[in-house]
């Protein structure tokens, strides 16, 4: 389910991240339509990657996307939990890498950005 306060970032590597911001920022409708759009193609067993893909593009083509340096910059936080990649290469090489290790399994991979610094957290089993 999305909220108001929910959006997916998308990124050249093919990335979705649902977020949850502290900021005041009203939400855009063909944003929201896009969220629910991709919430609903990732969260289903058997993924399309060419919908998922589609739909990540639309959503990078809305003009309204704050860019990093303003979401970094900003004073409230805004924390991303990875929905959906299609490459293990961003996710090694913007994480740690360990889930790829014998018997390790990404769970979850959090970043969070505002206020000059970026957290990133990966939980690994």
């Amino acid at each position: 389910m999305v909220n108001s306060s929910a959006s997916i970032a998308p990124n050249a590597a093919g990335v979705a991240m649902s977020s949850s911001t502290s900021a005041a920022t009203p939400p855009n409708p063909a944003e929201i339509a896009l969220l629910a759009t991709l919430e609903s193609l990732t969260s289903s067993s058997a993924r399309d990657v060419d919908a998922i893909t589609t739909a990540i593009a639309k959503l990078k083509a809305i003009p309204s996307s704050p860019t990093l340096t303003n979401i970094v910059s900003g004073t409230n936080n805004r924390s991303y939990n990875l929905l959906w990649s299609t490459s293990d290469k961003f996710i090694s090489g913007l994480g740690t890498g360990l889930h790829t290790l014998p018997l390790a399994r990404l769970d979850f991979f959090f970043l969070t950005l505002g206020q000059n610094s970026v957290c990133i957290e990966e939980v690994i089993r």
